[in-house]
């Protein structure tokens, strides 16, 4: 499939980061960032199942047959391999690729999950291939924590500044356009660096969230006093004598 068993030498890449995210929680600084929002949108199978993330075969099963996934996912890999062979022409030991989602729970984790098993089989051990879903869990229960101890346990060193792509598809002309982005000041793909800002934009967003519900349940109790007192009022006065 792909690259049909095709070797690269990656002598100065040690290790490759696959991360999935959100767009609500913000954009991670990585070396290559591709927006998989193209591909069908699974959430309508969490009517059945509302803890489905793309780990699942049923997510699998879904994007794979409502869509043109096989070529993309062709042309992805032939890219990645190009790109990982460039980094490691240009001394970079350390590179982050980033796919992102609406909601960082399906699609990109979906397509995170394949790359990096994909990857693991390609390199057979030579490069040490990790996987972190930085908002799979950003409208469940509260795993930022963890995910963020996992984050500074694979981030043991800072690796040195890397080129940045930005990696487009095209699904009417099933392309899959890659360009590098200059920039005024390279920064590190540390893998912090990575997926930190997204947890923090996470934690933010329900925070947001908690307050606007307490202020409107704040808002629900005051109205229910100010009718409390009003219906008070008004029983008072009809027990009053009429004056003539």
């Amino acid at each position: 499939r792909g690259s049909g068993g095709r070797r690269m030498s990656m002598a100065a890449v040690a290790e490759v980061v696959v991360s999935s995210f959100s767009f609500k929680t913000g954009l991670p600084p990585a070396n290559l960032v591709l927006d998989v929002r193209f591909l069908p949108d699974p959430r309508q199978l969490e009517e059945e199942d509302p803890y489905l993330t793309g780990k699942h075969n049923l997510v699998e099963d879904f994007i794979k047959n409502h869509g043109s996934f096989e070529p993309f996912w062709r042309q992805l890999q032939d890219k990645v391999l190009f790109l990982l062979h460039e980094f490691s022409r240009r001394g970079h030991s350390k590179v982050g690729l980033a796919f992102g989602c609406t909601a960082g729970k399906h699609r990109s984790v979906f397509v995170a999950e394949a790359l990096a098993n994909w990857l693991r089989e390609q390199m057979q051990g030579a490069v040490n291939v990790q996987v972190l879903h930085r908002d799979m869990h950003a409208f469940g229960e509260d795993m930022s924590d963890v995910v963020m101890k996992e984050v500074e346990a694979l981030d043991a060193s800072n690796p040195a500044p890397g080129p940045v792509m930005k990696c487009t598809y095209h699904p009417e002309t099933k392309q899959l356009d890659v360009q590098e982005v200059v920039q005024q000041k390279p920064e590190p793909t540390s893998v912090c660096n990575m997926l930190g800002s997204g947890l923090k934009n996470m934690k933010l967003l329900k925070e947001r969230r908690k307050t606007s519900r307490e202020n409107l349940c704040g808002d629900i109790g005051a109205d229910d006093e100010m009718l409390t007192r009003n219906t008070k009022l008004c029983m008072h006065q009809l027990q009053q004598p009429a004056t003539m």
